[in-house]
């Protein structure tokens, strides 16, 4: 799989914070699709500098142990300190396959990285919002990602309207930049999975890729809502089967349009079409 499939079909990415590397592998092996290690929201400043350090060390020893791809989130203050260090041992480890970039809000706020690693922007304020078209169209990004939790303290409300604003916005960016399908914003509840199962339900209808989570309880109900059926997957491979042009399958008339969502379908179960 390469380093776009792995981004593309990815549901869930978990964050561990970079100040506790016990936590590394456990996380890796944890179910999550993609393994976030944090260098951001979940590390106090006087210990970013221990952080990355943490990091660079797992990434320059744990070459070949087992588990899901890795992201970095980074600090977007402090780009000069952490990407050069982090450019170069993703050279050396090709499990790291993206950084994470927080609170992008203009395009001159993306960084320019080697082509062995994608370039993933959070979009977590008003401004990012109001320049996230541009942001989208820009080469540099291949996904997005909503921050829900800053988005909410910036605008002084958790509202559903508002964020949904925010996702659609997002979401349609991403659709007609032709990047990859969006990451929905983590659920901040770590006890009620019935909840967790709710927002991500509601995000995988919107039409969003794949959910940030917070904690490995989280990872198996976000799977569970962005599962593809097999309803849906054998109704896919009846489209693609028909007829070239416009013919009808179970009542239904299938043109080029039906094609491409059914094709979607498949990709977004890892299946070929």
């Amino acid at each position: 799989m390469s380093i776009h499939e792995a981004l593309d079909l990815s549901r869930t990415a978990l964050f561990v914070p970079g100040v506790r590397p016990e936590r590394f592998d456990k996380a890796r092996a944890s179910g999550a699709d993609l393994v976030i290690l944090d260098l951001e929201d979940s590390v106090l400043d006087v210990d970013k500098d221990i952080a990355l350090s943490n990091v660079l060390e797992a990434l320059k020893t744990n070459l070949l142990s087992a588990g899901c791809p890795l992201i970095v989130r980074v600090n977007s203050d402090r780009l000069k300190v952490e990407l050069p260090s982090l450019i170069d041992a993703s050279n050396i480890n090709p499990n790291l396959i993206a950084i994470l970039v927080p609170k992008v809000e203009l395009v001159n706020n993306l960084p320019n990285l080697p082509k062995n690693l994608s370039l993933i922007g959070i979009v977590e304020s008003g401004l990012g919002l109001k320049n996230v078209d541009e942001i989208a169209a820009d080469s540099r990004v291949h996904k997005l990602a909503f921050g829900g939790m800053d988005f909410a303290a910036e605008m002084g409300s958790s509202s559903p309207v508002l964020h949904d604003h925010a996702r659609v916005r997002i979401l349609l960016a991403s659709i007609t930049a032709g990047i990859s399908r969006p990451w929905d914003s983590p659920s901040a509840d770590i006890k009620d999975m019935d909840a967790v199962l709710a927002e991500a339900k509601h995000a995988n209808e919107l039409g969003f890729g794949g959910k940030l989570v917070i904690h490995p309880a989280q990872i198996e109900p976000v799977h569970q809502a962005f599962e593809v059926s097999l309803e849906k997957i054998e109704w896919a491979r009846t489209v693609l089967a028909s007829t070239e042009g416009a013919a009808q399958v179970g009542g239904q008339m299938v043109d080029k349009p039906i094609m491409i969502q059914a094709k979607g379908i498949l990709k977004r179960a890892g299946l070929s079409s």
